[in-house]
């Protein structure tokens, strides 16, 4: 017995010694990326044992490279780089990605470069689209030209300065913070002898598909948040009343009973919320499902038109969906450049029934469409898991409202 215990005592020292420790061997499908100045998307592929993590290090510049993911699980998988464009004349800006696996280093160069000097009939702006939110913004509208150019705009509430030059160069717009809430869209029109490029500015709102939809949640009662990234007001169905949003970056409130609100379950009579008791400012109004269902592009696309940036890696200062688009150009959305989409933060909802805030998770918003009887109604919520769905919603819960345009 004593021989046979040892036997299997050595065979289990054998086994664990031979137990193969994950090679930290990195083999990618390419060692460079080059790219032109319109910048753009890359991905490189990564072979490896052992878990990844990935670095950008700039040699020229900063931040113009967003990176996702950057860490790789075991055995590897697809860096996706996204690569701002580079406006600059004549020059080349590099950097390097550092792909560590225990103490292996591998190396991705790069590469991007500017601009071509431009010919005498060259006019080229580096963006035609401006998304101004309700506290407004200055905007720079970089151009590139080998002669005299203006820019100009018919409409007087926006300014723009330094709107000419001899050459290339950059004109600023800017749109002062609404005080009305209502939605505006002007066009500014860059000239070169008869050419002509326009640069769409909307404020308040984007024009998605048929609707325009409000660039922030909505606040007090007749009032949006001035940023997108605000959670604002959290609201019964068919009421004007506010409360506010205990969501945190991981938590709820389950402790504490919302000031003021009331719970339970009521019948409050209407099919649809009613223009009285609708919070959305003038002009403005609760959307109905089928408008959600329109803006997520649910039964005409497998993936709907969502992206929930848990991490808040896009530069927003809480979670929350980026929605309206195809969820990879939703992925390269940032705060500085929403590219015609909006985003809706994660606030959470106000139980019906114990008055607390215990969901912190979902970013959830009203629609104006009940589920067949009035005392439940359609709610629309999305998550960090990519998930979403329209649920029937006590009319006594509270939950975010996202107005569209009254056209």
């Amino acid at each position: 017995m004593k021989k046979l215990f040892q036997a299997g005592i050595l065979l289990l020292a054998f086994a664990v010694a031979c137990e193969k420790t994950p090679s930290t061997e990195i083999i990618t499908d390419k060692d460079i990326i080059q790219i032109g100045f319109e910048g753009g998307k890359d991905r490189i592929h990564v072979d490896c044992e052992s878990a990844t993590k990935t670095t950008i290090k700039y040699e020229t510049g900063e931040g113009w490279i967003f990176l996702m993911p950057t860490y790789l699980k075991p055995g590897g998988g697809w860096l996706d780089f996204q690569i701002n464009r580079f406006n600059v004349i004549g020059e080349t800006r590099t950097a390097v990605a550092e792909i560590v696996a225990g103490d292996n280093v591998k190396s991705i160069q790069i590469t991007q470069s500017g601009k071509a000097q431009p010919e005498a009939t060259d006019l080229d702006l580096d963006k035609y689209n401006v998304y101004a939110e309700v506290e407004g913004g200055s905007f720079d509208i970089e151009v590139t030209a080998a002669t005299a150019w203006t820019a100009t705009c018919d409409e007087s509430w926006l300014t723009i300065k330094n709107g000419s030059s001899a050459s290339s160069g950059k004109f600023t717009i800017e749109v002062p913070a609404s005080e009305d809430f209502a939605y505006r869209a002007a066009t500014v029109k860059v000239s070169l002898g008869q050419i002509t490029r326009e640069v769409l500015v909307q404020h308040g709102g984007v024009r998605i598909c048929d609707r325009v939809w409000a660039t922030s949640n909505g606040d007090d009662p007749d009032t949006f948040t001035q940023c997108c990234d605000e959670r604002g007001k959290l609201y019964q169905y068919n009421s004007k009343v506010g409360f506010p949003s205990y969501s945190a970056d991981d938590h709820g409130d389950t402790e504490t009973v919302v000031p003021g609100f009331e719970g339970g379950q009521v019948d409050v009579h209407s099919e649809v919320w009613a223009e009285e008791y609708d919070p959305c400012p003038a002009g403005w109004r609760v959307p109905s499902k089928s408008e959600f269902e329109a803006l997520l592009s649910i039964g005409t696309s497998t993936t709907p038109y969502f992206y929930f940036d848990f991490y808040k890696a896009q530069g927003m200062a809480v979670a929350g969906a980026f929605v309206g688009l195809d969820r990879e150009i939703l992925k390269e959305c940032t705060k500085a450049d929403m590219q015609g989409a909006i985003f809706i933060p994660q606030a959470g909802m106000i139980n019906r029934d114990d008055c607390k805030q215990g969901d912190w998770w979902d970013a959830a918003v009203w629609t104006a469409t009940n589920v067949g009887q009035t005392w439940d109604m359609w709610g629309l919520w999305l998550n960090g898991n990519q998930d979403y769905g329209f649920a029937w919603w006590g009319s006594r819960t509270g939950a975010s409202v996202r107005c569209v345009w009254n056209q």
